[in-house]
């Protein structure tokens, strides 16, 4: 077997999870890519080790052992070269919709001794493959992530002086994940707090982001995606969102042309029918608030 990785250039063409790539991203793989001999009986890795790498067999072959309560050895998968094929067609992943809450309902939480109050506000958001996830991201990322906490960060931590900490976020996957705004507040006054994060959600809902911020937002999610490709994790967790969510294995390619052509009003329009402000879910943890 060739010690060069780049023998193996013809080899992740004919993987059809890389088929569809160019070569300058198959060149990316190859960077992280070892070619390893063994002998016959050696042990690649045991049950319960934590994952390092992904192995796929050129020649030879590979026993996925299980070994039983009772010390028997239960083979459970046979891989040889040509066997990283998955016959038939998966299930698909189904995750039934979360109810969103009908009413704002409020928790608090004392905390003792406790000086800081910290409050989270969120509602349902959205499913990972939903069309508009994309367009609601951009959004967020100006509410609550640009730069120092985007807009709520501008308003309530420099402006108002009402948080040490303010954030938003959303956590999409095969469902709806929650939309969320999580910020660090005075324990004298969280009423004004919640009041100043809906006026951004409210405002959010009302007027288009600007061009500057758009542009701004759209840089920072190309720099951000550039940057964990750097990284063993971060590219096996890129294959795993494209493969999970079937992305399209030219993804990457379509990404930064795809989020410049997503508009203002597309965000307005997201963020309008999802509306974080409406029916939200609070949750305080702290000491005892005097403001109420």
């Amino acid at each position: 077997m060739s010690s060069d990785p780049g023998s193996l250039l013809p080899f992740l063409r004919c993987v059809p999870l890389f088929a569809g790539l160019d070569d300058s991203a198959v060149v990316v793989l190859l960077r992280v890519s070892h070619l390893k001999q063994v002998t016959k009986g050696a042990i690649l890795f045991n049950q319960d080790d934590c994952g390092e790498a992904a192995y796929i067999v050129r020649s030879g072959g590979i026993n996925i052992i299980l070994c039983t309560a009772d010390g028997r050895e239960l083979v459970i998968n046979e891989m040889r070269a040509g066997d990283w094929n998955a016959s038939g067609v998966p299930p698909e992943h189904s995750i039934a919709d979360a109810p969103k809450s009908q009413m704002v309902v409020r928790c608090d939480t004392p905390v003792p001794g406790k000086t800081q109050l910290d409050l989270i506000l969120g509602s349902v958001g959205v499913r990972r493959t939903e069309p508009d996830y994309e367009a609601l991201n951009l959004g967020d990322l100006i509410l609550g992530r640009l730069g120092l906490y985007g807009r709520l960060g501008a308003r309530m931590r420099d402006q108002q002086g009402l948080a040490y900490y303010v954030t938003s976020g959303i956590e999409a996957g095969i469902g709806p994940g929650p939309w969320t705004v999580r910020a660090g507040v005075n324990p004298q006054n969280p009423s004004r707090a919640v009041e100043s994060i809906i006026t951004e959600l409210r405002c959010l809902c009302t007027e288009p982001v600007t061009r500057e911020e758009l542009d701004d937002a759209c840089d920072f999610l190309t720099g951000s995606l550039a940057l964990r490709l750097e990284t063993n994790d971060g590219i096996a967790a890129m294959l795993s969102d494209i493969e999970l969510y079937r992305l399209g294995l030219d993804y990457l390619q379509r990404y930064p042309a795809m989020l410049r052509a997503i508009t203002a009003e597309q965000i307005l329009a997201a963020a309008q029918k999802h509306a974080l402000q409406e029916n939200y879910v609070l949750s305080i943890a702290g000491p005892t608030a005097q403001g109420g």
